[in-house]
């Protein structure tokens, strides 16, 4: 971790770069999340990463540095998705096509492959539906998956595995 106690230009230098971008990760985690107080965490957190690796940042060119940032942030969100889906699968305040839209490029060929994926989705029962959401979405471990569900961890892995073919039989059936 970087020492900023006698170096007062690199603290000068950090609290710079991260003044620049900190409106854009309180806007991009708001936007995901639905929620001023969780956007605010991920600021605090997304600052502390910057800090930890200042080395890095600094170091980096601009176009890295905005890239590197921006990869913390949606590190920072899946943390606190993670943290706060203990008991509701999806929280109602939270989009998950915001969130797909947040993680991925943005390409058009992407959000019709997206589209089709949630219509063959949203065709399964919510038994697999979910287990498919939390490990493809939310990259759940699943360890984390059975505590949600309350079901053991090779459950869930089945449930992953036979719920992931019954979606690519029906992908199939819609392409």
């Amino acid at each position: 971790m970087t020492d900023f106690s006698n170096q007062n230009g690199d603290s000068e230098k950090f609290l710079e770069i991260f003044f620049n971008y900190e409106k854009q990760i309180y806007y991009e985690a708001k936007y995901v999340l639905r929620d001023e107080q969780l956007a605010e965490d991920v600021v605090q957190e997304v600052c502390y990463r910057m800090l930890k690796y200042f080395h890095r940042i600094e170091e980096s060119t601009e176009y890295e540095r905005k890239a590197y940032i921006k990869k913390i942030t949606r590190s920072a969100v899946t943390d606190i998705l993670r943290q706060n889906l203990k008991f509701n699968l999806l929280p109602e305040d939270i989009s998950l096509e915001n969130f797909i839209n947040f993680q991925s490029d943005n390409s058009t060929e992407n959000i019709v492959i997206f589209n089709e994926d949630m219509k063959a989705l949203k065709k399964l029962s919510k038994k697999y539906s979910s287990i498919l959401i939390l490990r493809l979405i939310y990259h759940l471990t699943f360890k984390e998956i059975a505590g949600i569900e309350k079901i053991t961890a090779s459950a869930a892995r089945k449930r992953f595995e036979r719920g992931k073919r019954m979606a690519q039989n029906k992908l199939k059936i819609l392409r």
